[in-house]
């Protein structure tokens, strides 16, 4: 009698940690509290503040044709013969 104890512990155990791992993986699918997705795997919701970030267009013609500038500076003559092309007033572009 006390093997059919044992193994009805055990199985009632087994079938408390499969409920367990279910809740666990369902609460993990869940889709995310915004609305933004299908569904997928949540991990944490994160709020950060939105920072929009601009580069302005001769930079980037810059560095398509010349590559990044040495040591980080951008030679000025470039830039105002960039912006010129461009038809960007210098002092818009500052």
């Amino acid at each position: 009698m006390s093997s059919v104890n044992f193994l009805e512990k055990l199985s009632n155990k087994l079938l408390d940690m499969t409920k367990s791992l279910q809740d666990q993986f369902s609460e993990l699918v869940r889709p995310a509290p915004s609305g933004g997705g299908d569904g997928g795997i949540y991990i944490a919701k994160i709020d950060t503040p939105v920072m929009v970030i601009g580069v302005k267009y001769e930079y980037v013609l810059y560095i398509q044709r010349y590559g990044p500038p040495e040591n980080g500076l951008f030679d000025e003559a470039i830039l105002t013969e960039l912006r010129a092309e461009l038809g960007v007033n210098a002092a818009t572009a500052l």
